[in-house]
């Protein structure tokens, strides 16, 4: 007999942070009969939060930033469970189609499946969909090289990373000329831009206390770096491409020093540009579906216990967890693993009382609201290291000290990305 005629298959789609860590636990958690297929296109993963430092600082890009993916660094040795190299072409009722062969088939049933899919940013802030790991190092090390040469650096977006980006750069290179534009008259996302309950937006979060943006704003103003607020960059129109010495919307390496317009006016002379736009869920195999199932920010509505909300029969054993999906929370690798545990102990709930006849039902999840965020400025030596907020519920919101954000400024916890990694072999 095949595995597949002896298991039956809850598949996972996507191997970062959430499916990752939804794997490790349902490869404990479930019955003997089934098994857990891990679907991921790329052949590695990133520690995503320290990528802030991996375009700017040299040599970071090898320092335990990105772990390869295989069945033997994924799972235990003669584990029933399997890592699948593949991309996903389409979800169906009760399959998935994928662009090639496993066990015999490119069509792989289940029991259960989990989109785990995350969200999409251009790189280097992810890598490209397909790509390799040393085609991922090579883009890192060229963008740390560009930056490096680079005499006046314009960021666009004053989001987590675009602060933590301009923390950075002025740390590696102080002296160096760093612009960081905002459309918000605070950095960060605070009380008048962040979504406050669900609703288009799909999700919601606590914002970020006002003084934490104000205080890093200060910091970088400290260290030399032009803090724009209230401010876009106003992309070329056809006419303005045309001209020979304009700039034509690119960002990266300019191919020279050029006069960025912004919204007010005003213009920065810039010859890198780094933008920070924020991302977006890959929500689309939902969304062929049932593009009802997606908000109209294209996060996947699930319920509290994680199922897809759709009426569509094909999404009836479908869940959705991390970046990709609705639950309310910053999206953020930490939420995403903390999810996993809720999401685990509701798939192992719906199976049992499937298997036993029973209608399926399991603990509603409740997102944690926590306003607990740390923004480093640099690797946390010297002054104007960074700041942030911990929340200590009852007893109210504090500011971070500062060996909590020299803890985390200190290599961004890669040092247990490989922990997530429970396979035989090494997964450098």
């Amino acid at each position: 007999m095949t595995d597949t005629e002896t298991h039956k298959n809850v598949v996972i789609i996507g191997a970062s942070f959430a499916g990752h860590a939804l794997a490790n636990r349902l490869a404990s958690a479930l019955p003997a009969r089934y098994r857990v297929i891990l679907v991921e296109q790329n052949e590695f993963a990133v520690h995503l939060p320290a990528l802030v430092r991996a375009v700017v600082v040299p040599g970071s890009e090898n320092d335990k930033l990105t772990g390869r993916l295989s069945q033997d660094t994924v799972f235990p040795k003669a584990s029933r469970h399997r890592l699948v190299r593949a991309k996903v072409v389409s979800l169906r009722a009760r399959s998935i189609l994928l662009d090639t062969e496993f066990e015999g088939s490119a069509e792989v049933p289940f029991e259960r499946c989990v989109v785990a899919t995350g969200a999409t940013q251009a790189p280097p802030l992810r890598p490209a969909p397909g790509s390799t790991l040393e085609e991922y190092r090579v883009l890192l090390r060229k963008v740390q090289s560009d930056m490096a040469a680079a005499e006046s650096i314009l960021i666009v977006g004053g989001g987590a990373v675009g602060v933590e980006v301009a923390g950075e750069l002025s740390h590696q290179y102080p002296g160096k000329k760093v612009t960081l534009v905002h459309s918000r008259s605070r950095l960060l996302l605070t009380s008048d831009s962040v979504p406050g309950k669900p609703g288009e937006e799909g999700f919601s979060y606590a914002p970020v206390p006002e003084w934490v943006g104000e205080s890093l704003e200060s910091q970088l103003r400290q260290r030399g770096v032009d803090v724009a607020l209230d401010e876009r960059v106003v992309f070329p129109s056809k006419s303005a491409v045309d001209e020979p010495d304009g700039w034509d919307g690119r960002t990266g390496v300019l191919g020279g020093t050029h006069s960025i317009p912004l919204t007010s006016g005003r213009r920065i002379d810039a010859d890198y540009m780094f933008a920070s736009p924020g991302n977006r869920p890959n929500s689309a195999l939902v969304g062929a579906l049932d593009p009802e199932a997606t908000s109209a920010a294209g996060h996947v509505l699930v319920d509290g216990e994680f199922r897809v909300l759709s009426d569509e029969a094909a999404l009836a054993r479908v869940y959705a967890l991390g970046d990709v999906a609705s639950q309310a929370g910053r999206k953020t690798a930490g939420l995403a693993v903390y999810e996993s545990y809720f999401a685990s102990m509701a798939i192992v709930a719906h199976i049992k009382a499937y298997e036993e006849g029973r209608e399926e039902a399991a603990k509603a999840y409740t997102p944690p609201d926590l306003r607990s965020i740390v923004v480093p400025l640099g690797d946390g030596t010297g002054e104007a290291i960074g700041a942030g907020v911990i929340d200590l519920r009852w007893f109210g919101l504090w500011a971070a000290p500062r060996w909590i954000i020299r803890w985390f400024a200190k290599d961004y916890f890669v040092r247990n990305f490989y922990t997530l990694f429970k396979g035989s072999e090494g997964c450098k």
